[in-house]
């Protein structure tokens, strides 16, 4: 399976930045020995939290034992243990000082593509992944994760020390598909239609990403700003100016 992967970012406004990403992909000498796929991971630190970056950061590297322990699983359980550890530590970093808030929260989303080619998603929160198909003239989003916000708090992010939060899901694709996985100072500013737009009409996943960074940002979104994009093969489509 040929991966093109496309990395950008923008920092808010508002305070420095608080989101962070994870590729285990070939470029990885543990992950190709380990041939346990490859699995892609964005957070996104709570900008209230004393600790958001810190915890953003934690989430980040959850998943590296999935390719380094051989007792770990390669399956949903596997992943959703090593989620509930990197909970745990986050959770153990307790509360403000004089309040219930954890010091660090984030949201995360995991996306791993196996060896036999079906996907599972890890999630808590409001940063995202989408499917994107190709059409024959445009591309087709499917979001993959649900919103976990409500107003300007999360209902599951990790840091809250329940294993039972995360949300885990086995997904489809095929040949041709790109995952992007994004934090939500994309999504609070770009549709699914859009994100498949860009995909579409993008030459390579690099170039996907910086565009769907850069129109965020001109959308003047108030949060950090992530876009992660796989090509999971390259398929031939018309690419726009």
């Amino acid at each position: 399976m040929h991966i093109d992967l496309g990395l950008a970012m923008r920092m808010s406004p508002k305070h420095g930045y608080q989101d962070a990403y994870a590729a285990y992909d070939w470029r990885n000498l543990e992950v190709r020995q380990a041939n346990r796929g490859v699995l892609f991971v964005v957070t996104d630190g709570a900008g209230t939290a004393d600790f958001a970056a810190g915890a953003a950061k934690e989430g980040a590297k959850a998943f590296a034992p999935f390719f380094t322990d051989a007792s770990v699983p390669a399956n949903e359980s596997g992943l959703r243990t090593l989620a509930a550890a990197a909970d745990q530590r986050v959770a153990s970093w307790g509360f403000s000082e004089g309040t219930d808030r954890p010091v660090g929260i984030a949201a995360m989303t995991a996306v791993w593509l196996s060896p036999d080619k079906h996907a599972v998603i890890v999630q808590a929160g409001d940063t995202a992944a989408f499917r994107i198909i190709a059409g024959k003239d445009s591309g087709t989003a499917i979001r993959l994760t649900p919103d976990d916000s409500v107003g300007h708090g999360l209902l599951r992010y990790l840091g809250r020390g329940d294993a039972q939060q995360f949300h885990v899901e086995p997904r489809p694709f095929s040949d041709g598909d790109t995952m992007v996985l994004v934090s939500d100072g994309v999504t609070k500013v770009l549709s699914g239609f859009e994100l498949a737009q860009i995909v579409f009409g993008s030459k390579d996943s690099q170039l996907a990403a910086d565009k769907i960074a850069e129109l965020a940002f001109a959308r003047h979104a108030h949060d950090d700003i992530t876009a992660l994009v796989v090509y999971l093969e390259d398929w031939e489509r018309d690419v726009g100016e």
